[in-house]
């Protein structure tokens, strides 16, 4: 599971149930890779905080110990639970999970920015797009990224590329990415 601290000193103990966000992740978690696994825990528990949020419960547990499934399925092992904290659409969660199929990349300013992460929910307009990269057509995946190259989401294109190179940054016309077919990262 996920320790409060390094857990090679006994003053750690295993945090049975994680309901906080990835900043407060770095806080305790150690940052490096384990013998047994490909990537680091730091990478492990931003992965279930990601799946959590698409509204799927995350168990992370020692894959060494025999019967780990079963006893994870009995509630049985220590181990630590990301609860599913949202009720996401199906086709959000097929958003979600398109990364290696995106088309093209959108670079958003900070307004764009502030407007999709705002309370209430928001679709990309061009007028907060500065730059296209790549070809895609309409109904294409495309990531989304700020002007400091930090992805922020995938989304489905309303638009071509040739077409939306014609309206970015401009007023009045229709979102690039609507909210329904959006998917926002966290924020670090």
């Amino acid at each position: 599971g996920v320790y409060d601290g390094d857990p090679s000193l006994e003053s750690s103990n295993i945090i049975k149930t994680f309901s906080g966000n990835s900043r407060e992740l770095n806080t305790f978690v150690v940052a490096k890779k384990s013998d047994f696994g490909r990537g680091g825990m730091i990478t492990k528990c931003r992965n279930a905080l990601k799946v959590a949020g698409l509204g799927i419960p995350v168990h992370i547990a020692n894959g060494r110990t025999e019967g780990i499934i079963l006893a994870l399925m009995q509630q049985k092992t220590p181990g630590t639970l990301f609860p599913a904290t949202n009720s996401t659409s199906t086709l959000k969660k097929w958003v979600a999970s398109s990364n290696a199929y995106s088309k093209g990349k959108l670079i958003v300013n900070e307004g764009a920015k502030n407007a999709l992460f705002a309370e209430k929910a928001n679709s990309l307009l061009p007028i907060g797009v500065t730059a296209l990269h790549g070809q895609f057509n309409k109904g294409d995946i495309i990531s989304i990224f700020d002007e400091n190259q930090l992805e922020l989401g995938l989304g489905i294109s309303s638009y071509s590329a040739n077409h939306a190179t014609n309206i970015i940054g401009k007023r009045n016309h229709k979102p690039i990415i609507h909210y329904d077919y959006l998917y926002l990262f966290e924020l670090n």
